[in-house]
């Protein structure tokens, strides 16, 4: 699933999805088909500090960041949400983060890409990536369609719009860090 959803350079690997799981198993979860033969999404999150979050340059700063004493923070990241189908992506939002409420945390943020900003900076040349990020639709929610995704999910905060944040060429390798509540 993540080389059919993401290329090379941003997919996880065996090694590291089995890192994950072993590392922290009740930080790691999957939405399988109905015979239970296919992984239709995942979800990985790890605990963060807040200034873990504020300071990091990048996705892999967070993602990688070393594991603060057991019950110090409130906070996590979510490392990754892989999907090849929306339904299960769903069912993990709904199922999975109640769960990580209940092990004590109240915090979840999130990197995500935004991959309409090429496009809308090719259009709009005298606007910004932090202009697009704020952008809005009538109904309040982001005009990026993976921003909006996840202000659909709960992510309403935007936290900060970094450069060089992601490999991903449809955002100019930007990333925008986003923030939802657990309880």
């Amino acid at each position: 699933m993540e080389r059919t959803k993401w290329d090379h350079e941003q997919a996880a690997t065996a090694e590291e999805l089995f890192a994950r799981i072993d590392q922290l198993p009740e930080h790691a979860a999957g939405a399988f088909s109905p015979d239970g033969d296919r992984l239709l999404a995942s979800m990985f999150a790890r605990p963060v500090t807040k200034e873990t979050i504020r300071e990091a340059e990048n996705w892999r700063a967070c993602a990688y960041a070393p594991l603060p004493p057991h019950g110090s923070t409130d906070c996590l990241f979510g490392v990754s949400l892989t999907s090849t189908s929306s339904a299960a992506a769903g069912a993990l939002f709904r199922s999975f983060l109640p769960q990580l409420a209940e092990l004590g945390y109240r915090n979840l943020y999130g990197g995500s890409t935004v991959p309409g900003l090429r496009e809308w900076i090719k259009a709009n040349p005298e606007g910004s990536p932090l202009s697009y990020v704020r952008a809005t639709n009538d109904d309040g929610a982001p005009i990026d369609r993976q921003l909006r995704y996840y202000y659909l999910n709960g992510f309403t905060t935007i936290v900060s719009v970094k450069p060089n944040y992601f490999p991903h060429p449809q955002s100019l390798d930007y990333g925008v860090v986003i923030h939802r509540s657990l309880i």
